[in-house]
């Protein structure tokens, strides 16, 4: 009789186990193939951004479109300015399905080998060349692959967010010769320090919280961000010459968890894709470019000096990156099939 009992228990378990699988763990997650208007299969994304911020606004637009273009078969839930974890937190989530969407910056983490490759600076010669690359390329295309059948990642989108300049203060540059002895800030990283040699100036790390007060009383003499960086921290307060380098692309990617993915009808997976391409990478990009624009337009209003490339010797630049790449990453194999590849495709 105890063993009935026992064999009868052991069966109650497994059927709710089974239960459970099928549901997916949450409202509509992967699992669910009977998924209808009715019974709505529900994404959530998070990010790491406020709601105002144009990358949240592209996210809760792709869902809305998606939500319609579906007739609501597919719903989503949004929670951004970090509330469910940092970045890197939520990449994790997405590979478990606990979270289905996320954003997060290309070299977030070495999930393959290659990605922190892309942190060096005038890999790039252009956001276009950058963009077509990871695109296109046989590389990039392996390197997603593998993203998605070894980390449970899966590409939905690539856009910039922002271009990595220079800024001084009486100070003119054409080259990194004129920054010989100059101490710009630096990030703590040592590819940040790299990068700043490389501009030819002398890295001091710190960190951004102390950047401000080091510009102001000339601890350091320049820094490099992009456009909205040094309009919102108020660097043209005490910088006055803005370079557009673009020595580095701060360069996000939109993940979807595969399992979410392949629930999806092969219609509503065209849609999705359609949706992610007009959104996440078109859309984004037009807003971004006005409002990059707009902030532009404001530091010249404060006085700022805009110093386009055409106004610099850019490729004693692009020279003294390789020249510090070649010395210090080319040993690493990985990093130098990277730049050799970027070379050979971009045609630099």
């Amino acid at each position: 009789m105890k063993n009935r009992t026992n064999i009868l228990f052991i069966a109650v378990i497994l059927l709710s186990c089974s239960v459970i699988f099928a549901q997916g763990g949450q409202d509509g997650a992967s699992g669910d193939t009977s998924y209808s208007a009715e019974k709505p299969l529900v994404m959530q994304i998070g990010n790491g951004v406020d709601d105002m911020n144009p990358q949240t606004i592209a996210l809760k637009n792709f869902g809305e479109a998606l939500k319609s273009e579906t007739e609501g078969r597919v719903d989503y839930e949004l929670f951004s300015n970090c509330t469910l974890g940092s970045d890197e937190e939520m990449v994790e989530m997405v590979r478990t399905n606990t979270l289905q969407m996320t954003e997060a910056n290309l070299t977030i983490k070495d999930y393959v080998p290659q990605m922190y490759a892309f942190g060096l600076p005038f890999l790039f010669h252009s956001y276009a060349d950058a963009y077509d690359y990871l695109s296109n390329s046989d590389t990039a295309k392996g390197i997603w692959a593998k993203l998605e059948s070894d980390m449970n990642m899966r590409k939905v989108a690539i856009y910039l967010n922002g271009a990595r300049a220079l800024t001084t203060k009486d100070i003119e540059v054409k080259g990194p010769a004129d920054l010989d002895g100059i101490k710009i800030r630096s990030m703590t990283s040592a590819v940040s320090q790299d990068t700043i040699q490389a501009l030819g100036g002398t890295p001091v790390p710190m960190s951004y919280s102390e950047l401000y007060v080091a510009l102001q009383t000339g601890v350091v003499s320049g820094q490099d961000n992009g456009l909205s960086n040094v309009y919102s921290s108020k660097f043209y307060e005490v910088q006055n010459r803005f370079y557009k380098t673009e020595h580095g692309y701060t360069i996000n990617v939109v993940y979807v968890n595969p399992s979410f993915y392949n629930t999806l009808t092969a219609e509503d997976q065209a849609i999705f894709d359609k949706l992610a391409k007009e959104y996440l990478e078109d859309q984004y990009s037009a807003d971004m470019d006005l409002y990059y624009a707009e902030a532009e337009k404001s530091l010249k209003n404060a006085g700022m000096k805009i110093v386009e490339q055409k106004d610099m010797d850019m490729q004693s630049f692009f020279d003294s990156a390789y020249e510090m790449i070649n010395a210090k990453y080319t040993t690493n194999q990985v990093y130098l099939d990277i730049v050799n590849d970027v070379k050979d495709f971009c045609n630099y």
